[in-house]
């Protein structure tokens, strides 16, 4: 019995910690149910978590203050495993169970009306759920590979095998305007038609090296794609792109050297003219006017330490922040104009203040 109530206990906190709101999602995403299970519990709650115990059968929402059942899901649930997390707004609870048979099952219920709205049968193991703005797609992802889970219109599409080597878990887009799921997948980011599953574009560095990370401009028409690079390997290629998500035109760009190694260190302008890199220099394209060569338009120095995130304080006006090698630097945002290469000021942000008496190092 120890072992069995210990097996319940751990997975009680494992659930309870899946069923945090994921990254990009609002705390309050889950307000409306909790107002919905607070009014029939008699008293306000915060984020339930989520029970299963083996020894009963029954998948249960518990709340933490009084640590009270507030909603059961199911009753006859045999499962040697059972992972579930919640969808951010606590609409809907997706789970893998592991089954006495051997087989798998994927199983999602609608919370609101307390019935299991679907079940994948002979599903792979899904390890993890990365839920869409609107909480209703999923992607499922498992050692055999990702899958879009359309929970409401009962969907489950196959996206890629895991042997593309995707980063789906460190970085996706969910562009819900345009009906589409943006991943990394090798060394091309793909774009999936939330409907149907099916690949409707493909956008690459214009090398074929691998790994790349992107950058959408603030309109989402422009995608940025470039090679992620690897500080340790200096021999590997470069690539950089810049592609029209509505006409499919592409602009392939020289970085010379290691293109970036984080996303921060890649922005385009507001209006989408310039296209900036700055990382140990800032190198800027100006995509109205690219070099045949596919160099910088403008190339300089910037601060006397690595850039680790780079920003538009105007259309003329770059912002940098310094990760190494410079306290103030790391402080401050650093002012440049865009054109010259000029250090303006430094930016205090918290206090929203010019810093006057500022130097560079």
């Amino acid at each position: 019995m120890r072992g069995k109530a210990f097996i319940i206990i751990w997975i009680s906190l494992m659930l309870g910690l899946a069923s945090l709101p994921v990254e990009g999602q609002a705390d309050d995403a889950c307000a409306p149910m909790t107002a919905h299970w607070s009014e029939a519990m008699g008293y306000t709650i915060g984020r339930p978590f989520v029970r299963y115990a083996p020894y009963n059968q029954q998948v249960v929402l518990m709340e933490g203050k009084r640590r009270k059942d507030v909603q059961v899901i199911a009753t006859d649930l045999v499962a040697d495993h059972f992972y579930g997390e919640l969808s951010p707004d606590c609409r809907y609870l997706a789970a893998t169970l592991a089954l006495p048979n051997g087989m798998t099952q994927v199983v999602a219920w609608d919370l609101l009306t307390n019935t299991r709205a679907n079940a994948i049968d002979s599903a792979p193991s899904v390890y993890r759920f990365h839920w869409s703005p609107s909480h209703h797609y999923a992607i499922a992802e498992s050692h055999d590979g990702l899958y879009l889970w359309n929970i409401p219109a009962d969907q489950w599409l196959f996206l890629s095998p895991a042997s593309a080597g995707g980063d789906v878990e460190g970085y996706f887009t969910w562009d819900m305007a345009r009906g589409q799921l943006l991943a990394v997948l090798g060394d091309t980011v793909r774009a999936y038609d939330l409907a149907t599953g099916q690949v409707v574009a493909a956008y690459d560095s214009g090398s074929r090296a691998a790994p790349v990370s992107y950058v959408l401009s603030d309109d989402r028409t422009r995608i940025a794609v470039f090679t992620s690079e690897d500080e340790r390997v200096n021999d590997r290629p470069s690539g950089l792109a810049v592609w029209d998500r509505d006409s499919g035109a592409k602009i392939v760009l020289n970085p010379q050297t290691l293109a970036a190694v984080w996303v921060s260190q890649v922005r385009f302008s507001p209006e989408n003219r310039y296209l900036v890199i700055a990382r140990d220099t800032i190198r800027i394209w100006d995509l109205q006017a690219v070099r045949p060569d596919g160099l910088p338009t403008y190339q300089y120095d910037g601060p006397d330490a690595r850039v680790g995130t780079v920003r538009f304080a105007s259309t003329d006006t770059l912002e940098t922040m310094s990760v190494v090698s410079c306290a103030a630097c790391s402080t401050y945002w650093l002012r440049w104009n865009l054109a010259t290469g000029d250090f303006l000021h430094a930016y205090d942000e918290p206090r929203d203040r010019i810093v006057t008496d500022f130097e560079l190092e």
